[in-house]
């Protein structure tokens, strides 16, 4: 409650949403107006709609054309003959996406950062494996961490191939 009478003696804007017979609350921040929910700043379409979702374009080879979907936002995907006429098409379903999950209330995911992720995690082998990869790491003359970072970075790369037959 005291958020609101603060955000209230700042200049802020009510409107009544007759949609949902509700009184929303709207402040002013820098050049925008923003959308209150309990104290809290609600993101938009226009915020989701300016973040950067990774696509997949996949290329398919039984019907042709090409696939196109955003991960995070699941089930928002799309097709077209043409790659270009796709992404226009990709652009419209995610903007339909987070319309439909903005009025219904659903949780929207944002995107992943390289931010979201250390670059360092633990992970138990058994004890053969352990020996082999030490082994194998001191034959070529690197760490074992060296070691496995490359053994790991050859067979994403091989399994990238493999699933886009490049």
């Amino acid at each position: 409650m005291e958020i609101f009478e603060k955000v209230l003696d700042s200049k802020s804007y009510k409107t009544i949403d007759t949609k949902y017979d509700t009184t929303v609350l709207y402040v002013q921040r820098s050049d925008k107006l923003v959308k209150m929910c309990g104290g809290i700043a609600m993101k938009n379409l226009e915020y989701y709609m300016s973040l950067n979702y990774k696509i997949e374009i996949v290329n398919d080879k039984v019907e042709g054309g090409y696939i196109l979907s955003i991960p995070e936002l699941k089930g928002c995907v799309t097709c077209s003959d043409q790659l270009v006429k796709g992404m226009e098409n990709l652009e419209d379903a995610k903007k339909q996406w987070l319309i439909d999950a903005l009025e219904s209330g659903y949780e929207i995911p944002e995107p992943n950062t390289l931010e979201d992720y250390s670059g360092q995690f633990k992970l138990r082998i058994p004890k053969s494996l352990h020996k082999e990869l030490a082994e194998k790491s001191k034959q070529e003359g690197i760490s074992m961490n060296q070691y496995c970072l490359y053994l790991l970075s050859r067979n994403i790369s091989f399994a990238v191939e493999k699933r886009y037959n490049y």
